[in-house]
């Protein structure tokens, strides 16, 4: 009975994860239409409440992140989260004003930079090697569902009424707190007094249920900065490649729904590396796996960047934003995984991998709206050049740091 609460208690953390990415990019999806419509904005009043939004969650991450790290503080950040979420999303639909949107989308940013290091070092819990990675896995499968959902559910929704998604944000959030106080209730005074996953050495099945021998704690550091570094590159790939693929498609003369389904290709390989990762585990703690991302990301970029035209280009765009995903799922999950590890041992938080999330994003952010005008006059594909070269800059960063450091395991 008590491993069954502890169980359920975690699905509604999961479901948490699940909720908050469905809600809120339903909500930050439905913004940009609703500051075109509402409000008249252009692109680059949308792209600076973009900017704001990233800038604000990677200066809070890091800070809300060490207060998380003690166990006491860190439900009271899971709720406050959505809680300002849900205010917040409350008050976007009365907007009437630009400004006002910029006030709300720093109270948003505030919201998802209290809810994500916290709940993702509760998910994580005192688990280590194959437990973690299952946790992790779970976990990044819930919330990536959430987010390939909900730009469909915004688009029904503000077709029904600009203010709806807004709506459902909000519900999202509430349904959140009720989430987590199922939680507080049943599962985490449970799993402090046991943890199933680490009571005993067999799962029932023969396999081994506690973790894997862990790595030392000079190459822990290691491996915790070049899972940083490919999860840098990786967002910076994601947003070159959501925002500038249209363009690309209209020069190239694709249909514009196929360069939907393209575009829907890397967060299908995303998710598909989750699920991966989640089915195996010999990627924990190997080292080689954490150049895998980058390396996959330059492979990616690569055939985005090469004019290929006929049955070669048709081929080569799906497998390079398959690869791009593919990339960006294993920096995702190795980034997270290796900086809930270390934060028992080293002054290291789940906010700094959120914030290295968000300091990719920002990259990718303004090479695609800044730096992309520019080099579209050389090239269509030349902003997917700029990303190349900005990947394989990353992948030398993470060899020089290897070459330097002690070698752990793989």
């Amino acid at each position: 009975m008590r491993n069954r609460r502890i169980q359920h208690g975690r699905a509604a953390l999961y479901a948490a994860a699940f909720l908050m990415d469905l809600g809120t990019y339903s909500g930050y999806v439905a913004l940009f239409w609703f500051v075109q419509d509402r409000m008249a904005a252009g692109l680059t009043t949308q792209g600076l409440l973009a900017l704001l939004l990233l800038t604000a969650y990677l200066v809070l991450c890091p800070v809300f992140g060490r207060v998380a790290r003690r166990r006491r503080w860190r439900l009271a950040f899971v709720v406050a989260g959505p809680l300002t979420i849900a205010g917040g999303y409350v008050l976007v639909s009365a907007s009437t004003a630009v400004w006002h949107l910029a006030a709300l989308t720093a109270a948003l940013a505030t919201g998802r930079a209290l809810f994500w290091p916290a709940l993702q070092a509760e998910i994580g819990g005192l688990a280590s090697g194959r437990v973690l990675g299952r946790r992790v896995g779970v976990f990044n499968i819930t919330w990536s569902v959430g987010v390939a959902l909900a730009p469909a559910l915004a688009g029904w929704a503000y077709a029904v009424n600009p203010v709806l998604p807004f709506r459902i944000a909000t519900g999202a959030g509430l349904l959140i707190v009720a989430l987590l106080a199922v939680y507080a209730r049943f599962g985490r005074a449970e799993e402090s007094a046991l943890d199933p996953e680490r009571a005993g050495p067999s799962d029932g099945n023969g396999a081994s249920r506690g973790p894997a021998a862990p790595v030392a704690a000079a190459a822990a550091v290691t491996f915790v900065w070049l899972a940083w570094i490919a999860n840098f590159v990786g967002y910076a790939n994601l947003d070159v490649a959501h925002t500038l693929f249209q363009q690309l498609g209209r020069a190239e003369h694709l249909a514009d729904p196929l360069t939907g389904r393209l575009i829907a290709v890397l967060g299908t390989a995303r998710t598909a590396t989750f699920v991966v990762l989640f089915l195996s585990h010999g990627w924990v703690h190997r080292r080689w796996v954490l150049f895998m991302g980058p390396a996959a990301m330059l492979a990616g970029g690569g055939l985005l960047s090469l004019p290929l035209g006929g049955a070669a280009g048709s081929a080569a765009l799906p497998a390079g934003m398959a690869l791009v995903g593919i990339g960006a799922g294993v920096a995702y999950a190795t980034s997270l995984f290796y900086s809930v590890e270390a934060s028992r041992h080293h002054r290291v938080t789940t906010g700094h991998h959120e914030g290295i999330r968000a300091a990719g994003g920002v990259a990718g952010l303004l090479l695609a709206g800044q730096v992309a005008p520019w080099l579209t006059q050389v090239h269509p594909r030349s902003p997917f050049y700029a990303c190349a070269a900005l990947t394989a800059v990353c992948l030398l960063a993470q060899i020089v740091i290897a070459s330097r450091s002690p070698s752990g395991r793989g």
